[in-house]
């Protein structure tokens, strides 16, 4: 059980929180739609798992050569080939279900085939492709918060769009940086294009722009306290760089999960931004 939870990559649905944004920013709330958004959280994670399966058994054979990946469930044998495609076939079956319990509307599964045939175009060829794999590792960010809001069928507002993009870049720029840092070019194909110094100014650029969409957007809101979650947001993205600058972790994961200061500050964020939610409901 835990081999197979290992090859789901469970700790990383924490990523698909982001459904959730177009809903809890959306006017038109119900009950109803809570639970769908939950169906769909399932859906999207699910189908997230079969590419995480689908990609150990594509590189196999390289992962286990590799120090690290060599303990990864397939290239382990802790879980067979057989076993990881059968597993993998269910949860895309199962993801279609749920997604068509969720939603079943017409956005919500192309949103959701989107993501899917573009993780596999990612792992075949995008990901060797400087830039371009910015751009995809961002792309899959942004398709969550519109899948997200195809179920809960909410617009997205530009300000978030621009906010989103930002942010994702910003985390796809670090992670690229730390793994150029800790395991050098070789590690990774794409890592000989770029730099350290290339990698530090578009992060930090991306860093610059996310704090002024957000606040773009906060200011926009109807309630005017929203504007108080920035000095919140810029702690997180504070501590954040401080995780970047003095450790080699490139998993933006565990970094958001595991670091106390940063899990204080997070904590601090939901639960005003939840408080300013629930008074919006009520009143």
């Amino acid at each position: 059980m835990k081999a197979t939870l290992k090859l789901l990559r469970v700790k990383h649905y924490i990523k698909n929180i982001l459904i959730f944004i177009p809903f809890i920013f959306g006017t038109n709330l119900g009950l109803h739609k809570i639970e769908n958004m939950f169906v769909a959280f399932f859906a999207f994670s699910f189908m997230a798992s079969t590419i995480y399966i689908l990609n150990d058994l594509k590189d196999v054979e390289k992962d286990r050569l590799h120090p690290v990946k060599k303990n990864r469930p397939i290239a382990s044998g802790k879980v067979s080939k057989g076993a990881a495609i059968t597993i993998a076939i269910l949860l895309f079956i199962a993801s279609v279900v749920l997604n068509f319990l969720a939603s079943g509307s017409c956005a919500s599964f192309i949103w959701l085939g989107i993501y899917f045939v573009l993780n596999l175009l990612y792992s075949l060829k995008l990901k060797e492709v400087p830039i371009i794999d910015i751009a995809v590792l961002v792309a899959f960010y942004i398709i969550r918060v519109y899948y997200g809001a195809a179920v809960a069928t909410v617009p997205v507002s530009s300000w978030l769009f621009l906010t989103i993009m930002s942010a994702a870049m910003f985390l796809a720029f670090s992670k690229r940086r730390n793994e150029l840092k800790r395991r050098g070019a070789s590690s990774r194909e794409v890592l000989k294009f770029y730099s350290l110094r290339f990698l530090d100014k578009f992060m930090y650029l991306s860093l610059a722009v996310t704090t002024v969409f957000y606040s773009l957007w906060a200011v926009e809101q109807e309630n005017k306290c929203f504007a108080y979650t920035i000095p919140l947001l810029l702690m997180i993205l504070i501590r954040y760089c401080l995780v970047i600058e003095t450790t080699d972790n490139d998993d933006p994961v565990e970094i958001v999960t595991k670091d106390k200061m940063m899990l204080l500050f997070e904590i601090a964020y939901v639960l005003f931004g939840m408080g300013i939610v629930i008074f919006n409901i009520l009143a």
